[in-house]
């Protein structure tokens, strides 16, 4: 009994832990939209994915997806960069995996999900259906690089063939290793943007018997959507399918 009552304590404290960062998190955020932002960087969209529906006001929601939109996606080839142009430090960035010329493998799955969360599924949808291409030139690495225009690999050189104009995003010498966290994040953007899944708005202490989904999940987009099933999802102990229709409605019940 000691034991249990101790652990609860031990609960009980971390969840008051957790909120306070919680209310601290929000609190930094509210400062921030009040000034305009100086770093222009994707790692923006990881801080506010999760509270991005509850603590952004809808106009914020709005130009943080603008943002994306035309400074961080590049569809022509199915992938992203990580830091905007018009960022005052791009000119100075050299990383492929957090400049302006590539992304960590990993940054189009966050992009995805953090779309999604801020009520753009069509566009996160799409992000997701561009990078698939790129599982064709083996496992995810730490990084992709874009093609600069009318140059091959940022050296110069004939257009066409391995790099040059158009071409879709390739992996630098640099960053050839395997990055296992890169395939768990497109794990985890799926669940998000396809099936809707949001489990960090689970609460702390009480347990849901359903997996938390977002409001709109079960929402059709009309066409443009994708079919997909997802099986034995394990939630507080129990397990749920889903099934994701063409037009984006998402269903779920328990396996």
């Amino acid at each position: 009994m000691c034991t249990c009552t101790q652990h609860g304590a031990r609960t009980r404290h971390a969840a008051r832990g957790t909120h306070a960062a919680r209310t601290h998190a929000r609190t930094r955020l509210a400062a921030r939209t009040q000034h305009p932002a100086r770093t222009r960087h994707a790692r923006t969209l990881r801080a506010h994915r999760e509270p991005a529906r509850a603590d952004l006001p809808p106009q914020t929601r709005e130009d943080m997806a603008g943002f994306v939109t035309r400074e961080l996606l590049q569809p022509q080839q199915g992938w992203m960069r990580a830091q905007s142009l018009l960022d005052p430090a791009a000119a100075r960035s050299d990383r492929t995996d957090h400049g302006p010329w590539g992304a960590y493998s990993g940054w189009p799955a966050i992009t995805a999900a953090a779309l999604a969360a801020l009520g753009h599924q069509r566009s996160g949808l799409g992000v997701l259906r561009r990078a698939a291409a790129l599982t064709q030139r083996g496992p995810w690495g730490q990084a992709h690089a874009l093609h600069r225009e009318g140059d091959v690999h940022g050296k110069g050189g004939r257009e066409g063939g391995k790099g040059g104009k158009g071409g879709a995003a390739y992996k630098p010498f640099e960053f050839t290793l395997y990055n296992e966290a890169v395939g768990a994040a497109f794990v985890d953007a799926t669940l998000h943007v396809v099936f809707g899944l949001r489990a960090a708005a689970a609460p702390l202490m009480d347990a849901l018997p359903w997996p938390p989904v977002a409001p709109d999940a079960r929402t059709p987009l009309g066409a443009g959507g994708v079919a997909a099933e997802l099986h034995l999802l394990r939630w507080q102990g129990a397990l749920f399918n889903a099934t994701a229709a063409a037009d984006g409605g998402v269903t779920w019940r328990t396996a």
